[in-house]
């Protein structure tokens, strides 16, 4: 039998922005430069997103560690204060959206064997993984590991783990919890770059309960468990970096013709053109 995900979980902060309410925060900021807000605009209007989640309650218009009480411009607090709301916000993401996957897979919390984590907005320790052990009230024995800092892919790898945890011991059951604050990293900048990480990420946390054989039937569980969906795919060839979704074409650039080709060698071997010799 063929690992299986058999049930998922999603959870957000209580506390939304609508999309526009978000960009015209930054348009308002203090002698924005016209390209900038020309930027924030296209950004923002043409995101495909009506509303966003955040733990920064001080975006709407309050005031506090992220937001100008009087001015409403955007603060650049450092990393101590962003790192130390992550580490408040964060587990009760993850803790939130693990209950309802195993809700929804019809698993008990004592069935859990293994707990995989990721994240890539902030840190503290012990890890998320051990919160979430002791926040669900696992087993001691609860295997867990952490992934971090693998960015926005992040949650790939953890299922990968999970995977290849599952076809060791088929009786394993494993929970993978995913979660992100990306707004904490709020801040005003003209760099395309940037305006776009704040146009399109926000926060919020997945978990899913992945299992190489179907569930078994339990006395405790209240709810019919979901579809399950195979997730044997997960893996892939190493050296094959294309195929594994990066995207990246390592070879050497092919040139147009030899006089491309020539040109070129020119313009990195030679000195300025002062210096030229050749006509």
């Amino acid at each position: 039998m063929g690992v299986q995900l058999i049930g998922i979980g999603t959870a957000v902060p209580e506390f939304a922005l609508s999309q526009s309410q978000v960009r015209d925060l930054f348009l308002a900021e203090p002698d924005i430069a016209p390209l900038t807000a020309r930027l924030v605009r296209a950004a923002y209007d043409n995101s495909a997103i009506e509303r966003r989640h955040t733990v920064i309650e001080d975006l709407a218009g309050g005031g506090g560690d992220f937001l100008e009480p009087e001015t409403h411009a955007v603060r650049n607090p450092g990393t101590a204060t962003r790192n130390a709301r992550y580490a408040r916000e964060a587990p009760r993401l993850s803790e939130a959206a693990a209950r309802r996957a195993l809700e929804n897979a019809g698993v008990e919390p004592g069935e859990i064997t293994h707990v995989v984590t990721a994240s890539c907005t902030g840190f503290y320790a012990p890890g998320p993984e051990y919160r979430l052990v002791r926040d669900l009230g696992l087993d001691s024995t609860v295997e867990r590991e952490h992934i971090g800092f693998m960015g926005c892919a992040a949650a790939i790898p953890a299922l990968r783990s999970a995977w290849r945890i599952c076809l060791t011991d088929p009786t394993a059951t494993v929970l993978v919890a995913c979660t992100e604050v990306c707004s904490i990293h709020i801040r005003s900048s003209s760099e395309p770059d940037q305006i776009v990480a704040s146009a399109v990420f926000a926060d919020g946390a997945a978990a899913a309960v992945v299992t190489a054989p179907p569930a078994a039937p339990s006395s405790h569980r209240t709810v019919s468990p979901a579809p399950c969906a195979g997730i044997d795919g997960l893996h892939h060839r190493p050296h094959d970096r294309r195929r594994a979704g990066h995207g990246v074409d390592h070879r050497r650039p092919r040139f147009r013709d030899d006089t491309h080709r020539q040109r070129s060698s020119h313009r990195w071997t030679r000195g300025p053109r002062s210096a030229r010799t050749d006509p």
